[in-house]
Protein backbone atom coordinates (compact mmCIF):
# COMPACT_ATOMS: atom_id res chain seq x y z
CA UNK A 1 0.00 0.00 0.00
CA UNK A 2 2.82 2.63 0.66
CA UNK A 3 4.52 1.96 -2.97
CA UNK A 4 1.39 2.70 -4.29
CA UNK A 5 0.65 5.63 -2.77
CA UNK A 6 3.90 7.14 -3.52
CA UNK A 7 3.37 6.40 -6.73
CA UNK A 8 -0.08 8.22 -6.49
CA UNK A 9 1.75 11.12 -4.74
CA UNK A 10 4.50 11.32 -7.40
CA UNK A 11 1.66 11.35 -10.05
CA UNK A 12 -0.21 14.06 -8.58
CA UNK A 13 2.94 16.02 -7.97
CA UNK A 14 4.34 15.84 -11.91
CA UNK A 15 0.86 16.80 -13.39
CA UNK A 16 0.02 19.45 -11.34
CA UNK A 17 3.95 20.74 -11.79
CA UNK A 18 4.10 19.49 -15.59
CA UNK A 19 0.97 18.81 -17.36
CA UNK A 20 -0.68 15.56 -17.90
CA UNK A 21 0.62 14.90 -22.10
CA UNK A 22 4.34 15.97 -20.22
CA UNK A 23 4.43 13.87 -17.48
CA UNK A 24 5.39 9.85 -18.34
CA UNK A 25 5.62 6.22 -16.35
CA UNK A 26 9.57 6.61 -15.72
CA UNK A 27 9.28 10.06 -14.56
CA UNK A 28 6.89 9.21 -12.00
CA UNK A 29 8.82 5.74 -10.90
CA UNK A 30 11.64 7.89 -10.80
CA UNK A 31 10.09 10.09 -8.62
CA UNK A 32 8.61 7.66 -6.31
CA UNK A 33 11.80 5.50 -6.19
CA UNK A 34 10.88 2.86 -7.65
CA UNK A 35 11.33 0.86 -11.28
CA UNK A 36 8.91 0.97 -13.76
CA UNK A 37 8.29 -2.64 -13.58
CA UNK A 38 7.24 -2.17 -9.82
CA UNK A 39 5.31 0.75 -11.11
CA UNK A 40 3.24 -1.55 -13.63
CA UNK A 41 2.84 -3.99 -10.48
CA UNK A 42 0.43 -1.06 -8.90
CA UNK A 43 -1.07 0.73 -11.69
CA UNK A 44 -1.72 -0.02 -15.68
CA UNK A 45 -1.16 3.45 -17.06
CA UNK A 46 -0.31 7.04 -15.32
CA UNK A 47 -3.61 8.02 -15.65
CA UNK A 48 -5.04 5.02 -13.12
CA UNK A 49 -1.99 6.41 -10.78
CA UNK A 50 -3.12 10.05 -10.67
CA UNK A 51 -6.68 9.29 -10.25
CA UNK A 52 -6.19 6.61 -7.46
CA UNK A 53 -9.61 5.81 -7.37
CA UNK A 54 -7.96 2.11 -7.95
CA UNK A 55 -6.55 2.44 -4.89
CA UNK A 56 -9.50 1.76 -3.08
CA UNK A 57 -9.43 -1.71 -3.41
CA UNK A 58 -10.06 -4.10 -0.86
CA UNK A 59 -6.97 -6.71 -0.61
CA UNK A 60 -6.20 -10.05 0.99
CA UNK A 61 -4.30 -8.08 3.80
CA UNK A 62 -7.10 -5.68 4.75
CA UNK A 63 -9.71 -8.44 4.90
CA UNK A 64 -7.55 -9.89 7.06
CA UNK A 65 -6.87 -6.91 9.59
CA UNK A 66 -10.62 -6.47 9.09
CA UNK A 67 -11.52 -10.10 10.30
CA UNK A 68 -9.31 -9.74 13.75
CA UNK A 69 -10.64 -6.10 14.49
CA UNK A 70 -14.48 -6.89 13.38
CA UNK A 71 -14.83 -10.40 14.38
CA UNK A 72 -17.06 -9.57 17.11
CA UNK A 73 -19.24 -6.82 15.45
CA UNK A 74 -22.32 -6.06 14.28
CA UNK A 75 -23.06 -6.13 10.58
CA UNK A 76 -23.26 -2.32 10.08
CA UNK A 77 -19.84 -1.76 12.33
CA UNK A 78 -18.60 -4.60 9.74
CA UNK A 79 -19.55 -3.35 6.73
CA UNK A 80 -18.31 0.61 7.78
CA UNK A 81 -15.59 -0.68 9.32
CA UNK A 82 -14.61 -2.10 6.11
CA UNK A 83 -15.47 1.21 4.46
CA UNK A 84 -13.07 3.01 6.78
CA UNK A 85 -10.23 0.90 6.23
CA UNK A 86 -10.61 1.23 2.35
CA UNK A 87 -10.88 4.79 2.07
CA UNK A 88 -9.34 6.03 5.42
CA UNK A 89 -5.91 7.35 3.56
CA UNK A 90 -8.57 9.52 1.40
CA UNK A 91 -10.06 10.51 4.35
CA UNK A 92 -6.78 11.43 5.66
CA UNK A 93 -6.00 13.38 2.57
CA UNK A 94 -8.56 15.89 1.47
CA UNK A 95 -6.14 18.18 -0.38
CA UNK A 96 -4.85 15.40 -2.68
CA UNK A 97 -8.15 14.24 -3.27
CA UNK A 98 -9.22 18.00 -4.10
CA UNK A 99 -5.98 18.50 -6.40
CA UNK A 100 -7.36 15.19 -8.22
CA UNK A 101 -10.75 16.78 -8.88
CA UNK A 102 -9.14 19.44 -9.88
CA UNK A 103 -7.08 17.40 -12.39
CA UNK A 104 -10.17 15.69 -14.01
CA UNK A 105 -11.91 18.56 -14.29
CA UNK A 106 -8.40 20.25 -16.43
CA UNK A 107 -8.36 17.13 -18.23
CA UNK A 108 -11.85 15.70 -19.24
CA UNK A 109 -11.04 12.70 -20.99
CA UNK A 110 -10.13 11.56 -17.28
CA UNK A 111 -13.37 11.08 -16.44
CA UNK A 112 -14.29 7.88 -18.72
CA UNK A 113 -11.31 6.38 -17.04
CA UNK A 114 -12.29 7.72 -13.36
CA UNK A 115 -15.78 6.46 -13.48
CA UNK A 116 -14.54 3.15 -14.58
CA UNK A 117 -12.49 2.86 -12.15
CA UNK A 118 -15.23 4.15 -9.39
CA UNK A 119 -17.02 1.15 -10.71
CA UNK A 120 -14.56 -1.28 -10.08
CA UNK A 121 -13.44 -0.27 -6.96
CA UNK A 122 -17.30 -0.53 -5.52
CA UNK A 123 -17.57 -3.97 -6.88
CA UNK A 124 -14.40 -4.59 -4.97
CA UNK A 125 -16.07 -4.14 -1.94
CA UNK A 126 -19.42 -5.26 -2.79
CA UNK A 127 -17.64 -8.70 -2.81
CA UNK A 128 -15.55 -8.00 0.13
CA UNK A 129 -19.01 -7.24 1.75
CA UNK A 130 -20.47 -10.82 0.58
CA UNK A 131 -17.55 -12.55 1.54
CA UNK A 132 -17.35 -10.99 5.23
CA UNK A 133 -21.50 -11.65 5.33
CA UNK A 134 -21.19 -15.24 4.29
CA UNK A 135 -19.25 -16.17 7.24
CA UNK A 136 -20.65 -13.47 9.85
CA UNK A 137 -23.76 -14.78 12.48
CA UNK A 138 -26.54 -12.33 11.62
CA UNK A 139 -24.97 -12.69 7.62
CA UNK A 140 -27.58 -14.78 6.14
CA UNK A 141 -30.18 -13.43 3.77
CA UNK A 142 -27.58 -10.74 2.01
CA UNK A 143 -27.06 -11.61 -1.17
CA UNK A 144 -25.98 -10.08 -4.34
CA UNK A 145 -28.78 -11.61 -6.01
CA UNK A 146 -31.61 -9.90 -4.63
CA UNK A 147 -29.84 -6.64 -4.27
CA UNK A 148 -29.40 -6.24 -0.20
CA UNK A 149 -25.90 -6.46 -0.15
CA UNK A 150 -25.02 -3.61 -2.53
CA UNK A 151 -28.26 -2.14 -0.80
CA UNK A 152 -25.89 -2.38 2.59
CA UNK A 153 -23.12 -1.04 0.99
CA UNK A 154 -24.72 2.03 -0.38
CA UNK A 155 -26.71 3.03 2.77
CA UNK A 156 -23.20 2.69 5.14
CA UNK A 157 -21.21 4.63 2.47
CA UNK A 158 -24.06 7.45 2.20
CA UNK A 159 -23.29 7.46 5.98
CA UNK A 160 -19.42 7.63 5.76
CA UNK A 161 -19.75 10.69 2.91
CA UNK A 162 -22.13 12.84 5.35
CA UNK A 163 -19.52 12.31 8.68
CA UNK A 164 -16.98 12.61 6.53
CA UNK A 165 -17.68 15.53 4.65
CA UNK A 166 -15.72 18.50 6.86
CA UNK A 167 -12.90 16.40 6.83
CA UNK A 168 -12.99 15.59 2.88
CA UNK A 169 -13.39 19.60 2.86
CA UNK A 170 -10.29 20.36 4.89
CA UNK A 171 -10.85 20.05 8.40
CA UNK A 172 -8.22 18.01 9.96
CA UNK A 173 -8.91 14.69 11.10
CA UNK A 174 -8.10 13.64 14.96
CA UNK A 175 -9.32 10.44 15.08
CA UNK A 176 -10.97 8.01 12.15
CA UNK A 177 -12.39 5.87 14.95
CA UNK A 178 -14.68 8.94 16.37
CA UNK A 179 -15.74 9.23 12.12
CA UNK A 180 -16.26 5.90 12.51
CA UNK A 181 -18.77 5.73 15.43
CA UNK A 182 -20.42 8.44 13.99
CA UNK A 183 -21.25 6.26 10.94
CA UNK A 184 -22.10 3.69 12.39
CA UNK A 185 -24.45 5.96 14.95
CA UNK A 186 -25.95 7.33 11.60
CA UNK A 187 -26.53 4.24 9.87
CA UNK A 188 -28.36 2.33 12.56
CA UNK A 189 -30.67 6.25 13.19
CA UNK A 190 -31.94 6.01 9.55
CA UNK A 191 -32.99 2.39 9.47
CA UNK A 192 -34.92 2.93 12.46
CA UNK A 193 -36.59 5.58 11.28
CA UNK A 194 -37.73 3.48 8.40
CA UNK A 195 -39.07 0.53 10.12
Amino acid sequence: METRLRLADAALELVLRDGLDAVTVEQISDRAGVSRRTFFNYFDSKDDALLVTSGLEVTEEMLAQHAVRYASATVVESVVGLLFLVSGHVIRDSSASKQRGAIITRYPQLVEKQMALVARATADIIAAVDRILEVHPCGQGFSTSDGSTQTLVSLCYGALQFTTAAAIAGEPVDDLDVLERQCVDLVRATVERIR
